[in-house]
């Protein structure tokens, strides 16, 4: 069913005073008719009032009157202007003259050329409205559209009006899409939040719509006007001389299917408590009795109007000078305003705050009073505010019973907050099985899990879900947000030492099910976890705890096994790998660990493998690397080869300082930080 044609009156600011009842249908009055037709239309207007015993017609609506004749709109109840063009005191004598409601009409859906703001917002206009050449619909869900109607009404408001008669939600009828719909929900909440009255005229579509979805009368409307219910308009009849559409508008009774439609829409409206008012047009006095007396029998109130004139004087532009136009704001996507963000921040932080940023460290190492960290002490705020680094990683020292670790943690997020840096990473190595810090402390009264290898033993993918589910319900809980965990490592070789039953086991397509239904269940607790430990502990013979370790497989022998669940699980869409200190000779020709490989993190890793995410290294304080490079000198290999996260230098502020002072020298560039820092704070604000 088409929505109402009213909008395309008013939207032309066509004068028009209805009547109530079966009145013959009083002319319109102009704010720019002369003297001559005024005084017509106050002899008209007196005679009605005689027929009527002298009692205040209901409605009368002034579409295009302003302050030059307002002392000849008196002897309605309610009455509605467009108070743009009339002052505040106009709007005082109008109620001092026994007028009870003033409505201002705002035209939210669409915008006409004569107003002064036209050229300022005409870049958000869609389509010319139906039957004018010289009209458009707004997409109402810009938002310099919405502040502007905001405004508008605040200044309508200034004046002393008491609600609003909002036109041209109808854009909805001719643009169904939820954009457009929300943008209408948003303006007209907006508007009742003012505390005025909101009166909707047409929209059926809409309104009917928002009922559906349970927003009930009076949260962004309050009633609404509809017109032609009992008669219709004919746009195209023939013999017309108007501009602005091709045919003679003809009034005749309306379709008894249109009548029946709005006819129960209308009643519904009144049912739900909203006011119901009609307009009718009609050139033929037999006619408008007939509408009046059938909306009568409804109990709407109604006005009749003789006619549409189209031969009206206007307001028009004269130039686009000194026009302000209001440029669009682009709507951006969630990626788009998170990435805007992410640009702000490393804009406005200094190259020390950045590098702090790329730190996970326990809490010891930043503190440096020598004692052991339960709580956000003197020492260790003294620390974040000097050095805010990218996170902290507790081990059972940390974690005394679930009281302290909750106090602790979360008062160093508060902290962070307090300082306006990014929220750290808080993280521990809750693996399950024997590596668990928290499911191995009975203070915690948190039941232990099996090793990952008897979860795997049993060939139950959900089982693996169920507990990672578990664990990171109750990590979170104490105010944790990441776990060095799963672990993906294929036990490839019965000889490792470092891995044994913390692997889910030997068949790598298995390990890989595992690993990815672990990681989605930490997900969903809002814990981001790290798989680990690329490229495959599993086939290593030594510890790298201790000091060297190695696999001696070839590329093809690792994507035939250890590779795989680092690759599915990159393809499902992880965002954090940990690169072991495992050296790979018969891939790199040398003994480099993969965790300062160039070649094994940038170029297969990022490269081959397609990952994308934060890449962090396996804790740097283990005998593989120490036993090799000063913390200095492995902070700056695993940058410079790709990595994103320092985990555990041995010496913190030694591997701070020698990156700043890589940076300084050339040896790495600021875009090279700020592309590791981009990752880490897109993982902690996505």
């Amino acid at each position: 069913m088409q929505d109402s044609k009213f909008g395309k009156v008013i939207s032309r600011i066509l004068p028009f005073v209805v009547l109530l009842g079966i009145c013959v249908a009083i002319a319109l009055i102009f704010g720019t008719i002369a003297d001559k037709q005024l005084e017509k239309r106050a002899e008209e207007e007196q005679q009605i009032q005689t027929e009527n015993d002298g009692a205040a017609l209901p409605y009368g609506v002034f579409l295009n009157a302003d302050s030059e004749v307002a002392d000849s709109i008196t002897g309605y109840d309610t009455v509605v202007i467009d108070a743009q063009y009339f002052e505040a005191e106009d709007i005082t004598a109008l109620k001092a003259s026994g007028i009870k409601t003033v409505y201002s009409y705002l035209n939210v859906g669409s915008l006409e050329q004569f107003r002064d703001y036209y050229f300022s917002y005409e870049q958000f206009t869609l389509d010319e409205y139906e039957n004018w050449a010289d009209e458009k619909w707004v997409n109402v869900s810009a938002p310099e559209w919405a502040a502007f109607i905001d405004e508008l009404a605040d200044d309508l408001l200034a004046k002393g009006v008491d609600g609003l008669f909002v036109d041209n939600c109808d854009v909805y009828y001719q643009y169904k899409e939820e954009n457009i719909y929300q943008g209408l929900v948003d303006i007209l909440t907006g508007l009742k939040g003012k505390g005025c009255t909101v009166i909707i005229n047409g929209g059926d579509v809409f309104i009917s719509e928002t009922i559906s979805r349970g927003i009930a009368v009076g949260e962004c409307f309050d009633g609404v006007n509809q017109e032609s219910v009992y008669t219709s308009i004919v746009w195209d009849a023939e013999d017309n001389d108007s501009t602005d559409y091709d045919g003679k508008v003809v009034y005749e009774k309306s379709a008894a299917e249109d009548r029946e439609y709005f006819t129960e829409y209308l009643d519904s409206i009144a049912a739900a408590g909203g006011a119901v008012y009609v307009i009718e047009y009609s050139d033929s006095e037999e006619l408008a009795k007939e509408a009046a007396e059938y909306s009568e029998a409804h109990n709407w109130t109604v006005y009749v109007a003789s006619g549409i004139e189209l031969d009206v004087v206007k307001r028009e532009i004269e130039s686009y000078e000194n026009v302000e136009v209001v440029e669009p704001v682009v709507e951006l996507t969630e990626e788009e305003l998170l990435e805007a963000r992410i640009d702000e921040w490393l804009e406005s932080h200094t190259l020390e705050e950045r590098v702090a940023q790329l730190f996970v460290i326990t809490p010891e190492a930043l503190a440096t009073d020598g004692k052991t960290i339960t709580s956000l002490n003197t020492a260790l705020t003294d620390g974040i505010n000097e050095c805010a680094v990218g996170g902290f990683i507790f081990f059972g020292r940390n974690l005394k019973d679930r009281a302290q670790t909750i106090e602790m943690l979360g008062d160093i997020a508060a902290l962070y907050e307090d300082i306006d840096m990014p929220v750290p990473f808080l993280a521990v190595d809750e693996e399950g099985g024997l590596v668990a810090r928290i499911g191995n402390n009975p203070a915690f009264d948190v039941e232990s899990t099996v090793p990952m290898s008897e979860i795997g033993a049993t060939g139950d993918v959900n089982y693996a879900y169920q507990v990672g589910s578990y664990i990171g319900s109750y990590l979170y809980e104490l105010g944790f947000n990441m776990n060095m965990a799963p672990d993906a490592d294929v036990l490839s070789n019965p000889s490792n030492t470092v891995i044994g039953d913390r692997s889910f086991g030997s068949d790598s397509e298995l390990v890989a099910e595992m690993v990815i239904a672990e990681a989605q269940a930490l997900s969903e607790q809002n814990i981001i976890f790290a798989v680990k430990h690329f490229p495959g502990h599993g086939s290593t013979a030594a510890d790298s705890h201790n000091g060297y370790a190695y696999t001696d497989k070839t590329l093809d022998e690792l994507f035939e096994c250890e590779l795989i669940p680092f690759q599915k699980a990159i393809d499902s869409g992880i965002g954090v790998i940990m690169v072991g200190h495992i050296s790979v000779p018969n891939i790199t020709d040398d003994d480099v660990p993969s965790s300062l490989s160039e070649y094994m993190i940038t170029s297969l890793l990022r490269g081959e493998m397609g990952f994308d995410g934060i890449v962090i290294t396996d804790a740097m304080n283990m005998g593989a690397v120490t036993k090799q490079y000063s913390s200095a000198e492995a902070a700056v290999l695993a940058i410079q080869a790709g990595a994103d996260i320092i985990l555990m230098p041995e010496d913190f502020y030694s591997a701070f300082n020698g990156l700043l002072e890589a940076v300084e020298s050339g040896d790495i560039s600021e875009n090279r930080i700020n592309e590791s820092v981009r990752r880490i704070l897109r993982e902690k604000w996505q």
